[in-house]
């Protein structure tokens, strides 16, 4: 990364009578061999899929569900407060599919 010597701005890629160089919107190029650059054209697709329901497996552990008394439950830990309070653990039952949250458990 260079700088303007002039401003102190940040040099950007500038297209000047057809060569390739790094100038500054206040008018500097640098004309030395050393800044010639290339333009890279591609243009990156992204691809993104929304999905309604998550089907990444969780752990299932050994614990009972306050809505019907099931045994198991799925488990994670997600950070549902500020970043300086540690991470809830977050529960699902496998029978109900009721969640509900202990942040002092395990």
């Amino acid at each position: 990364m260079k700088f303007c010597p002039n401003c102190g701005s940040i040099l950007k890629a500038k297209d000047v009578d057809g060569t390739k160089y790094l100038g500054c919107s206040c008018g500097y190029i640098d004309d030395k061999g050393t800044s010639i650059v290339t333009f890279n054209d591609k243009k990156h697709v992204h691809n993104v899929e929304v999905v309604e329901k998550s089907d990444a497996p969780h752990v299932i552990v050994e614990e009972a569900c306050p809505k019907c008394d099931n045994n198991e439950a799925e488990h994670w830990t997600q950070q549902v407060g500020p970043s300086d309070e540690p991470e809830s653990n977050i529960f699902k039952c496998t029978k109900c599919n009721y969640s509900w949250r202990d942040t002092h458990h395990y």
